[in-house]
């Protein structure tokens, strides 16, 4: 049974998190008090902005399922039971995690950070074994908050964390391409790809034009924090995301111009190869 007041009160607590950046600090049942994160995007991701861009990516969830995903790893970690309890020791000390379940979500728990006592959440996803249960849930969570403010102003952070995570992408696509690691180059091309075909955000960012505010970071001025850089949008996110889309198009025309003239000094290095071995007399 899920309790909308105090769902209504997560996606508060989760606005005020990503938008501050200051961490919340929890008390489950079971294992005492647990700090929910902003985090970051990123190979080292962990927090609430890890779970938007991993279920944004991994699991293709729409930018409404993501808000309520969030709500409900919130409300897990506080009233949720604890599933499974992996213990890994140094020494004495347990460095373990806890996956705590509610609704068919698992909000996954680190015992401990930077060697402290310290318990966070690094990330949040369905229950694979609990699909139908979590899909539900969180087909509830959306259809009584879509409206609501505290659902919006989720949202819009959670589209805000996906550019910055894009952006992230764009740079070490661009890292890969100077260092010619074609592998690594095709595994960040992967990695954008959602972000490129995903139509919603596109219908988001238009919408967001419409709206009006003192200061909204879709259409005015506005820094992302990248990995610890900070990135200047001198026109909002929307814009910011459109000239992204030019780059990474640049950048794939570059793959590809890279590729086909990696693959005629190949073949120059094959003959070239093969006329020394015919002079020296070593063809056979």
């Amino acid at each position: 049974m899920i309790n909308q007041e105090h769902i209504k009160q997560d996606l508060r607590y989760i606005g005020e998190i990503l938008k501050s950046g200051d961490s919340l600090s929890v008390k489950n049942p079971e294992v005492g008090f647990i700090s929910v994160d902003k985090g970051n995007v990123g190979k080292s991701g962990n927090g609430l902005q890890h779970i938007i861009e991993q279920r944004f990516e991994k699991d293709g969830k729409s930018i409404d399922e993501i808000s309520a995903v969030l709500a409900l790893v919130m409300n897990a970690t506080e009233d949720g039971k604890v599933s499974r309890n992996v213990e890994i020791f140094q020494g004495e000390k347990d460095i373990g995690t806890f996956d705590i379940e509610k609704n068919g979500i698992i909000s996954f728990v680190s015992k401990t950070r930077d060697g402290k006592d310290e318990k966070f959440v690094i990330t949040g996803f369905d229950d694979f074994s609990k699909k139908d249960e979590a899909g539900a849930a969180i087909e509830a969570v959306i259809a009584n908050n879509s409206y609501a403010p505290e659902f919006v102003i989720v949202k819009e952070q959670v589209v805000a964390t996906l550019a910055s995570a894009y952006i992230l992408h764009l740079d070490e696509l661009k890292r890969n391409l100077e260092k010619n690691d074609s592998k690594k180059v095709n595994q960040e091309l992967k990695k954008i790809e959602p972000y490129k075909k995903s139509e919603e955000l596109k219908d988001f960012f238009e919408k967001s034009k419409n709206q009006t505010s003192a200061h909204n970071p879709l259409t005015d001025y506005t820094v992302l924090d990248v990995d610890g850089m900070s990135v200047e949008c001198k026109t909002g996110l929307i814009s910011g995301m459109k000239n992204a889309v030019r780059h990474v198009m640049q950048l794939q025309n570059e793959v590809e111009r890279l590729t086909e003239e990696n693959e005629r000094l190949k073949n120059q290095s094959k003959i070239h190869s093969k006329n020394h071995s015919h002079s020296n007399g070593w063809e056979r």
